[in-house]
């Protein structure tokens, strides 16, 4: 189902965006890091 692929892509987005958060914040949070 096309729902499926849309929740995929947003899971998707939202491990980039933890990723850049992650980078952004390296110094000060170290806990999103290692999820």
């Amino acid at each position: 189902m096309k729902t499926t692929a849309i929740q995929e892509e947003e899971e998707e987005e939202e491990k980039l965006t933890k990723k850049i958060r992650c980078l952004t914040w390296a110094f000060g949070d170290q806990l999103s890091c290692s999820n």
